[in-house]
């Protein structure tokens, strides 16, 4: 698993820097439009049998809420895993698109899916 390192940039929001081979790097506003508060994120492509990439945030992104990031394009469809501190769960939601990406606002939002679909889920800090 590759480590993204990540630091606050608002009160509730925050800046991840994802490194990714030979990729241009984009900066857009994610919005947290699920029900779960955001305490540490992953993505991966959807074909992948593991989490590939790790987004740890300083502050819990509240439902409804926004955080800027930067990250590398991403080649493929990819899936997202989020970990809620609070309930101690994790939330897995599946296939989003590459266009998902293109504007400079993406919505973390859809139903969520069972997991187990990339393995066992990243240990938690």
């Amino acid at each position: 698993m590759k480590k993204i390192i990540l630091t606050s940039f608002l009160s509730i929001a925050a800046v991840a820097l994802f490194s990714f081979a030979s990729s241009t790097v984009k900066t857009l506003e994610i919005t947290n439009g699920t029900k779960f508060s955001i305490d540490e994120m992953w993505l991966t492509p959807s074909d992948s049998k593991e989490w590939d990439f790790e987004v740890s945030f300083d502050k819990s992104v509240a439902p409804g809420s926004g955080a800027e990031i930067t990250l590398g394009d991403l080649k493929k469809d990819f899936d997202v895993l989020t970990y809620d501190k609070k309930a101690d769960k994790y939330h897995e939601y599946d296939d989003f698109k590459m266009s998902d990406l293109a504007s400079s606002n993406f919505v973390l939002q859809g139903d969520e899916v069972t997991p187990g679909k990339h393995g066992a889920n990243p240990p938690k800090k």
